[in-house]
């Protein structure tokens, strides 16, 4: 597939501004049952090192247990500055860098994760290039896709009515969004990076939704870029596109009967040659 080296997102200055716009929050149940799938992949594979590649605020290394090296490398300095400061951050290493050009010695990690991140990235092949050099032989590497957007109501929901809403999140022909990457476009940049093993594993997830205020908690960690643009967006706007949530969220059940909604994901498991 083409992916676009054009992207807003590929800028310092919008995770800049995305982190100064959602904050820390509440922390998302969504978000931190994706980061537990995660850490119990790496559980199964101990070492030393593990690196975040577009770590954010460092949640997910924060919380990750018995890992003595833990390196979050991030674009925004905004970002790595709340990472930096939040309980927990005195265990790991906060990196302002590309995740194209890490500031890495070659081999020097055991793992690396990278979650609701690969479609971001300016050029994807390329990133795993560089993390096949940084991760030792043997090593893995974790990447999270969602699933489609049908399956992904907790996420896909929030962004089509933001996108109704607000033109500027109308994506152009040909910007990556995060439902367009697939299993074949990571298994052939794996490939050419040097992972010679690729494992999938699918994840079910329903979150129970009992407030607007609720599901924008949800969301916020599960789609910045949208939630920065619906907090950007004027007053009139954010009442109409509350309106519309309001309107949906209440028809949203699990098999349970629970005002609950959905959210699948995808984790690669890519074993470094």
């Amino acid at each position: 597939m083409t992916v676009t080296t054009h992207q807003p997102y590929h800028r310092p200055e919008h995770w800049d501004t995305v982190h100064a716009r959602v904050g820390a929050g509440p922390r998302s149940r969504a978000a931190l049952a994706l980061h537990a799938a995660a850490s119990a992949v790496l559980a199964d594979r101990p070492g030393s090192g593990v690196l975040d590649v577009a770590c954010g605020n460092g949640a997910f290394l924060r919380a990750l247990p018995d890992r003595p090296v833990r390196i979050g490398v991030d674009l925004s300095a905004r970002g790595l500055d709340a990472a930096s400061r939040a309980p927990g951050a005195e265990r790991c290493h906060w990196l302002r860098a590309d995740a194209a050009r890490l500031p890495l010695d070659d081999g020097s990690v055991d793992a690396a994760v990278c979650l609701s991140t690969l479609w971001v990235l300016a050029d994807p092949a390329r990133v795993l290039v560089e993390l096949a050099r940084v991760i030792r032989s043997r090593g893995l590497l974790v990447v999270h896709l969602w699933g489609r957007p049908q399956a992904c109501r907790l996420l896909s929901l929030g962004a089509a009515v933001i996108g109704r809403v607000l033109p500027e999140m109308r994506r152009p022909e040909g910007v990556t969004g995060p439902f367009d990457l697939t299993r074949e476009d990571v298994a052939a940049w794996a490939g050419a990076a040097g992972f010679v093993q690729t494992n999938w594993d699918v994840h079910d997830h329903w979150t129970q939704v009992d407030s607007l205020a609720d599901y924008w908690a949800e969301f916020a960690a599960l789609a910045p870029t949208s939630y920065a643009t619906y907090r950007g967006a004027s007053a009139s706007d954010r009442r109409t596109v509350d309106a519309l949530l309001h309107e949906f969220i209440p028809r949203a059940q699990d098999r349970g009967g629970r005002q609950a909604l959905q959210l699948t994901w995808q984790l690669a498991t890519l074993l470094r040659g």
